[in-house]
């Protein structure tokens, strides 16, 4: 009988690497290399996530601020209004239309609706709350006389005065109010100039400032 040996050729090498299984070490570095690439899409994710909150509180900071100078002036334009009547009303002991004081604008108007106490004082203060916090007030009275800035200014029989702004939420800064005047042929008009400024409580670095100018017409 006759054997026959059959000699197998030896495996490629470049087969055997191929097929030989990834080291300790490449285990190591593709982990750390993933790991790396989940910091970075987290570190984008949480600071993308911050500007969006940080641009929210702006916006709802400013929005509360542009609301409540859009009733500033609203409320001011009425400033002087006496029906029929061909003079301005002022509040008492007032000089001018729109009665400007430090941290405070006041005036009055008559009521158009026919009422027991037509002239409505109305007095924007700035209130502190403690030595850091402040409040924006609106006090708000109706009497049959007219009163004074003080008198107006003081919640009690006739009107109240509440916060603009939950001091909670957002803190006033400042209030400035100055007064000055224009002189054109026919009128006298006063001009008086706004500023305020406010920050978030919580977040006392989201902060806003925002300016306002209203001219008011003497007639006398």
């Amino acid at each position: 009988m006759r054997l026959t040996v059959t000699q197998t050729a030896p495996l490629n090498c470049h087969v055997m690497l191929a097929q030989r299984g990834a080291t300790l070490v490449e285990l190591l570095v593709a982990s750390l290399l993933s790991l790396l690439v989940i910091g970075v899409i987290g570190s984008m994710f949480i600071s993308s996530q911050n500007s969006a909150l940080s641009l929210s509180r702006q916006l709802m900071l400013s929005q509360n601020l542009s609301s409540a100078m859009a009733q500033l002036k609203e409320d001011a334009e009425r400033a002087g209004y006496n029906g029929q009547i061909a003079y301005s009303l002022k509040l008492s002991a007032a000089s001018d239309i729109l009665t400007v004081s430090s941290g405070a604008l006041g005036f009055v108007y008559r009521q158009p609706e026919p009422t027991s106490d037509p002239l409505f004082h109305v007095v924007y203060r700035l209130e502190a709350l403690s030595s850091t916090h402040n409040s924006l007030k609106i006090c708000e009275k109706s009497s049959a006389q007219l009163l004074t800035m003080v008198s107006a200014a003081a919640s009690g029989s006739g009107g109240y005065c509440y916060a603009l702004f939950d001091p909670n939420l957002i803190n006033i800064t400042s209030f400035s109010v100055t007064s000055g005047s224009l002189v054109g042929e026919n009128a006298k008009r006063q001009s008086v100039e706004l500023s305020l400024n406010a920050a978030l409580t919580e977040w006392p670095q989201v902060t806003q400032q925002l300016s306002l100018q209203i001219h008011s017409d003497n007639w006398q």
